[in-house]
């Protein structure tokens, strides 16, 4: 076993293994006009993925019992989360519909700094 002193030892400022995930990301970006774009293309991606994430755990629901809820598999959820892909509207409304949700789409006007809000039901 590890001994209880190793457990007290503080942990050494860089990690043995190289940087962390975020510190990458962030030296990349800095370097790659592609990373950049590739990056800006996944962000409404993601901000559902943690969307979903938040309900879902707010839920107390796993991946595997929410996939059950919407007929689907634990590996379909997984995906969605991930952030890495385009999720469907019927994707999305079930979701909804699994956490006892609405979904609903909002159109903002930015193009001349005014917050004006539409907001359609699905």
């Amino acid at each position: 076993g590890v001994s209880k002193i190793a457990n007290l030892l503080p942990m050494p400022a860089k990690s043995p293994i190289g940087s962390s995930s975020a510190e990458s990301s962030r030296r990349r970006s800095h370097r790659s006009k592609a990373y950049q774009a590739e990056f800006a293309r996944l962000q409404p991606f993601e901000d559902i993925a943690r969307a979903v994430i938040r309900l879902r755990m707010e839920a107390g629901l796993s991946q595997e019992a929410l996939a059950r809820k919407m007929c689907t598999t634990k590996s379909a959820i997984s995906r969605l989360e991930s952030g890495h892909h385009a999720p469907s509207m019927n994707t999305l409304n079930n979701v909804a519909q699994a956490l006892g949700k609405t979904l609903r789409i909002s159109f903002n006007a930015t193009s001349d700094g005014s917050s004006q809000e539409t907001t359609l039901p699905v």
